[in-house]
């Protein structure tokens, strides 16, 4: 096959070739670059999702100690590192209560509901759960 426009400069045929491979590459770095960052904020949202709900368990700690020390602990906001607890106690004062932390990290927040006995100076956590 004749194709006049190639058939009078030499080395076109090799600049084709480099740019045909020049757009393959291009795509795929494209799709690399694109999963890459999909992948960045996945594990951003996992880190942050992660330190709320260690904060929300720091936060529910917080509770039991403050409820050891004083029965009619009713709750209030403790900060922990980037994160804000509102911690909520029912059933003062506390023989038997109900202990709900709300833990917010930027847009994530974690939920704790934990129910503590206190008997003289003994507290004893008979259940502790994440809910939605």
């Amino acid at each position: 096959m004749y194709i006049p426009f190639f058939a009078d400069e030499r080395g076109s045929a090799g600049i084709v070739v480099i740019m045909v491979i020049f757009a393959i590459v291009s795509l795929v770095l494209g799709g690399v670059i694109f999963f890459g960052i999909d992948d960045l904020e996945t594990g951003y949202a996992e880190l942050k999702s992660s330190e709320s709900l260690l904060s929300a368990e720091s936060c529910a700690e917080e509770a039991v100690l403050r409820i050891k020390r004083d029965a009619n602990y009713s709750g209030g906001e403790v900060f922990v590192g980037n994160s804000t607890c509102g911690i909520v106690v029912t059933g003062n004062p506390c023989g038997t209560c109900e202990v709900n932390i709300t833990s917010v990290t930027g847009i994530y927040a974690r939920h704790l509901r934990t129910t503590v006995t206190k008997t003289g100076s003994l507290v004893n956590i008979t259940s502790w759960q994440e809910i939605d």
